[in-house]
């Protein structure tokens, strides 16, 4: 009769690629659509952010640019 082979160990696991991720741009967090150690695709969201402050500053800009075309006239 056989007898079952049983091994038990310590130790940890580590993947074989690891990506520090950083944003371009400051903005509050709407939705993180993953977990830590969760398998990602390329392409695929991480991290949604409220475009609120992207768009404000995009009217600025537009404000601006407005602005001293005015001028130059």
């Amino acid at each position: 009769r056989a007898v079952p082979s049983f091994h038990e160990a310590a130790g940890s696991l580590r993947s074989r690629s690891e990506v520090e991720l950083a944003a371009r741009t400051s903005a509050a967090v709407l939705e993180v659509t993953v977990e830590p150690g969760d398998a990602v695709r390329t392409g695929q969201l991480l991290i949604a952010l409220d475009p609120a402050a992207a768009r404000a500053a995009l009217a600025q800009a537009q404000a601006v640019r407005t602005a001293r075309r005015t001028a130059l006239d």
